[in-house]
């Protein structure tokens, strides 16, 4: 707390942001660090703002202080709406209610079992399997029929909670085995509610009931604030639970990390594979310290699995290195990384460097590596990176990675699944590009094509997904939830195209968004993005060149570049493209010019 408030004083808000990502403050702790960081609010002016309402079966007003807390340090400037205790279906069916007026981004609907069960599980012993199942129904029927209304009237993004399972039943023992056993019901009710978050499409599911089997159910609530005030999540456990809250949020918002660097010796091995060799290293079965790393490298290459990018960043000679891969207990492959950077160099250099060629934020990385003097070092000198904390008993250490939630996708796309084989295929490109003293010349040899579809089904998570990640080619930085993008596309007004890209080495699958309006008198271009990976190509030109001059009605179209910390790339494309400045926008004129040609790409228009 203290380091906090020198560091808020001195306006370091790189490492205020830092240090943030490593506290877990008691409730107390949350409340007087709040009060701290709601007086210096204006330093986190470029966070993103959100509003967040939230409705349930138990008295949640004990959350909103660490659910603010945990957003921030996720990077938002969070508004939080707490509603009233047990009145979500009345705040949601009402139009006039504080919640349906509030307009949040994200609606949390957080259920207890004993509440929304009521009179089910009481009357266990009374009524007959059918009798249960029938009053289960009815208030599964009351659910449905209240997140209906949500999507019909509000822009939010649900999040829903499942239920806790019980671990008193009135059956005592005999609940284990049996089919009317209170376990059963609420298992089979967790079914149910998880169909219906992907029944609904606009709501993700928060697995409450894993949440408790982790942390214990013991201390989940506290029995006396229970019986005061129906307060279910204990003070204790709030900033914990909220935390997971946040992680599905941040997740959603895209601002999941997207790269891993590891160090290699006592972080993937046991030992030092330049002292100890390939015989000496510590890795594998009948070792407790070789299958704790054994362990590490089996989460990280379940990451790997899940589209993060893997890289290296070691002190180390690079012979030395490689030959630890030829060990038989290695899961992970020298292909699996993107980026190895084995030599003596700082290790923040390393960093940066590894950032610039996989063509990432710092802010995008995560940083694993066993000695702390290199760990505090990254912390100080590149704050950006979530440096993970490595415990001195290496069996610690597969827990941390398997809980951190920094790296978690609500959503894994294919061009995620595909990232680290088109980071491979990028050195390629590189190497040919070094081949040519003409920068036309090698994009001609490259033999690109480009695809422009329309918003569909099919690729509308991607499209939402690079609306809320992509930070330097966005004139705009808007940022909208798949819903958002949805009704934008069924309004009448708007257009949203995707453009996707391949060319000799490989495809990079969809990379650009075009969303423009219909404004009556001339189109709006609302957002118009690329993504790092295909920058400098001249894909940008001909996936606008293509879809305005497609366009019908006004032939005005209007451009404006907002400024942000990331997007300085962009700062001049529109007067470089042809478009004219006006009052502070960029205007075009369709009927009296047209857009520059690309040459070197292949173009299929779909749609």
């Amino acid at each position: 707390m203290e380091q906090i408030k020198e560091l808020l004083k001195a306006k370091d808000i790189g490492r205020v942001k830092s240090s943030l990502q490593h506290i877990n403050p008691s409730y107390k702790e949350c409340l007087l660090l709040n009060k701290l960081l709601r007086e210096h609010m204006g330093m986190f002016s470029e966070e993103t703002k959100i509003k967040v309402a939230a409705v349930g079966s138990y008295t949640l007003n004990n959350l909103q202080e660490p659910l603010w807390l945990s957003l921030v340090k996720k990077g938002f400037q969070p508004e939080i709406i707490i509603g009233k205790y047990n009145q979500y279906m009345q705040e949601i069916l009402d139009a006039n209610s504080r919640i349906r007026k509030s307009d949040p981004d994200i609606l949390l609907v957080l259920l207890d079992t004993e509440t929304f069960l009521e009179g089910v599980l009481s009357s266990l012993l009374g009524k007959s399997l059918q009798e249960m199942l029938d009053a289960v129904e009815m208030k599964i029927g009351h659910l449905k029929a209240m997140l209906a209304e949500v999507k019909r009237s509000m822009k939010a993004h649900i999040i829903l909670s499942n239920l806790v399972i019980p671990y008193y039943s009135p059956l005592g023992m005999r609940d284990a085995g049996a089919e009317e056993g209170v376990r059963a019901l609420v298992a089979g009710i967790n079914r149910r509610i998880s169909g219906i978050a992907g029944e609904f499409g606009n709501i993700t599911l928060f697995d409450v009931e894993n949440f408790a089997s982790y942390w214990g159910k013991k201390h989940l609530t506290a029995d006396r604030y229970w019986y005061l005030g129906r307060l279910y999540i204990s003070n204790d456990l709030s900033m914990r639970f909220c935390g997971e809250i946040a992680v599905i949020i941040a997740s959603y918002y895209g601002k999941a990390k997207k790269c891993l660097v590891v160090d290699l010796d006592n972080t993937l091995w046991g030992g030092v594979i330049g002292e100890d060799f390939v015989e000496g290293i510590r890795l594998g079965e009948g070792d407790p310290i070789g299958e704790a790393h054994a362990e590490i490298q089996r989460v990280i290459l379940n990451l790997h699995e899940n589209g993060i990018i893997l890289a290296i960043n070691s002190k180390n000679n690079t012979e030395d290195a490689e030959t630890a891969f030829t060990h038989k207990g290695m899961l992970l492959k020298k292909d699996h990384f993107a980026c190895i950077k084995c030599n003596w160099n700082d290790k923040a250099v390393n960093m940066i460097e590894i950032a610039k060629e996989l063509n990432i934020g710092l802010d995008s990385t995560a940083y694993l590596d066993d000695n702390p003097a290199e760990r505090e070092s990254m912390k100080h000198k590149l704050p950006q990176v979530y440096v993970i904390d490595f415990p001195e008993d290496v069996a610690e250490v597969p827990r941390i990675l398997k809980t951190l939630g920094i790296f978690d996708l609500l959503k894994v796309s294919n061009e995620d699944l595909k990232r680290t084989k088109m980071y491979l295929e990028e050195k390629k490109r590189e190497v040919l590009k070094g081949s040519f003293a003409d920068l036309t010349d090698y994009l001609y040899d490259l033999c690109m094509e480009v695809e422009i579809s329309p918003l569909n089904e099919r690729n509308i998570e991607r499209i939402t997904q690079l609306i809320n990640k992509t930070n330097q080619f966005n004139l705009r930085t808007r940022r909208y939830t798949q819903e958002q993008v949805q009704a934008m596309a069924d309004d009448g007004k708007h257009r949203i195209y995707a453009a996707s890209l391949k060319d000799k080495f490989g495809e990079f699958g969809i990379i650009g968004v075009l969303v423009v309006e219909d404004k009556g008198e001339h189109w709006f271009i609302d957002t118009f993005l690329l993504s790092c990976r295909a920058m400098s190509r001249g894909v940008e030109k001909e996936f606008l060149r293509q879809t305005l001059a497609r366009l019908d009605g006004p032939s005005l179209v209007c451009g404006e570049y907002l400024k942000t910390p990331k997007n300085a790339p962009v700062e001049h494309l529109y007067p470089d493209i042809g478009f004219k400045e006006k009052n502070g926008k960029w205007w075009f004129d369709k009927s009296k010019k047209r857009l520059e040609k690309v040459k070197w790409l292949k173009v299929k228009f779909n749609g």
